[in-house]
């Protein structure tokens, strides 16, 4: 039985997601403190998400059937929401397509369509590697580790220009965030919720700073953000657990609205047509809240009409198939 307060984390998770995509693509062409002031959220939205994961998983002894079974859910939820987006602007010639819109829609694991899903499915193929990791690194090697994954995927990639895990978002700092969760749920027993407090303002304070005085986004990625989400998920963690079913039921949906939102053709028309445009809204933040609610609301109704569908049709058994056959291809190799 899932405790509810992550669930209900999961959704706020998500909540700041889409927050921050109205500060990026839904505000037009204004760039400045009053249209980015939802930019800071994206970041740590995703950090929470991924180290909610990372607690559940860090102590289970995934199997590679486990492992493929987990994977091929998430990919086949990214096909089906990626093929119906495609087939929609195909029969309803809402846009120009080109064959990249084509290709990447049609295998959007493949061709990246989505950074977040082909990097979160990665992570996913390495959970039992991690979790062996954090089996055998003492707590001080671990926190060390993560100061390198921090530094060469959150801060190089800003500054420098280069890093081995590629651009500014990468799976670096999921891995990061994925250890810094086994960290919390095997190590970090006793800690002051004032000083965690004070790290999570001081951290969303600095990428304000930066973006009212020197007009800097790119502070609102990497190395600030994690320690903000850092800093947060303990408390979490420690917050009164709960639970009710209909949280954990709309929490399973959550990775829809990203799905939905977030798509390549999907971008331009929703954000750039339908949604809000920063001129023409006195308060910002109360019409860029209400729009993110409303569209974490329509998406997950919408998914829950595609959980009936991939259990009324044979979704799950599909998976469970293919995985144990590759299971057991590997196994036999």
């Amino acid at each position: 039985m899932r405790d509810s307060k992550f669930e209900l984390w999961r959704i706020i998770a998500m909540f700041l997601i889409i927050l921050s995509h109205i500060s990026i693509w839904g505000t037009g062409t204004v760039r400045n403190f009053h249209t980015m002031i939802f930019q800071p959220y994206g970041e740590i939205g995703t950090d929470i998400f991924v180290m909610i994961s990372g607690y559940f998983l860090c102590k289970q002894r995934p199997t590679i059937e486990k492992t493929f079974f987990r994977v091929s859910r998430i990919w086949l939820r990214t096909i089906f929401y990626s093929w119906l987006i495609l087939l929609i602007f195909v029969v309803f010639k809402i846009s120009k397509l080109n064959i990249w819109n084509i290709l990447s829609a049609l295998l959007p694991v493949s061709f990246n369509e989505y950074w977040f899903i082909t990097d979160f499915i990665l992570l996913m193929i390495l959970v039992p590697v991690l979790n062996q990791v954090l089996i055998h690194l003492s707590p001080r090697q671990i926190i060390a580790s993560i100061i390198v994954l921090v530094f060469i995927s959150g801060v190089m990639p800003l500054y420098v220009g280069f890093t081995p895990f590629g651009g500014y978002l990468n799976i670096g700092i999921m891995i990061a965030s994925y250890m810094f969760a086994g960290y919390t749920r095997i190590y970090l027993k006793d800690f002051s919720i004032w000083l965690f407090i004070s790290v999570f303002l001081l951290g969303l304070s600095i990428q304000y700073i930066s973006i009212y005085f020197f007009k800097n986004q790119m502070v609102t990625y990497g190395a600030l953000p994690y320690v903000s989400a850092a800093a947060l998920f303990p408390i979490i963690v420690r917050s009164k657990s709960f639970f009710s079913p209909i949280i954990n039921r709309l929490a399973m949906s959550v990775f829809a609205t990203y799905l939905i939102t977030t798509h390549p053709l999907v971008v331009p028309v929703l954000w750039g047509n339908l949604m809000f445009r920063a001129e023409a809204h006195f308060n910002l933040v109360i019409a860029g809240i209400l729009s993110a609610l409303l569209l974490l609301i329509v998406t997950v109704a919408i998914d829950q009409i595609y959980l009936i569908i991939e259990r009324k049709f044979g979704g799950l058994k599909l998976c469970s198939v293919l995985s144990s056959k590759l299971a057991r291809f590997i196994e036999s190799n």
